[in-house]
């Protein structure tokens, strides 16, 4: 049965929807852009005397990328969605969001910055599986 829902929501050329947030699980990596870098000066006194080295570590630097399992509802239809590089900050659970299916993605619009902003943006979902409620 649910394979026959998710089916049936896959074939659907574009369905527009009102879905509720019902809960998300946030994975967080984190990748690299720059490696740790280890540099040495050395200076030697004169007539062979003591060599003197002084080490600098810079720390490796990275970037936050979250992977977010966002579980949505409508129309009867338990979501299980899977969105990378998507701020854990953009759903709110029990709020809704406009949504539309097209083959086997959904886009959400969410607002950007904070609650009361007008702009708004569609954030991209590979739908994991659909089951009815």
């Amino acid at each position: 049965m649910m394979l026959l829902v998710l089916s049936a929501a896959l074939a659907a050329s574009a369905q527009k929807l009102t879905v509720v947030a019902v809960s998300h699980q946030v994975g967080k990596t984190d990748f690299p852009i720059s490696p740790a870098t280890t540099s040495t000066d050395c200076s030697a006194l004169p007539q062979d005397g003591p060599v003197h080295c002084n080490s600098t570590t810079q720390a490796a630097t990275s970037v936050p990328f979250f992977t977010v399992i966002e579980t949505v509802e409508a129309e009867g239809v338990r979501y299980r969605l899977r969105g990378g590089g998507v701020r854990p900050d953009y759903f709110v659970d029990g709020d809704t969001y406009n949504a539309e299916i097209k083959g086997r993605y959904m886009y959400i619009e969410v607002r950007k910055g904070d609650w009361q902003s007008k702009k708004t943006r569609k954030l991209k979902f590979v739908i994991l599986d659909a089951q009815p409620q």
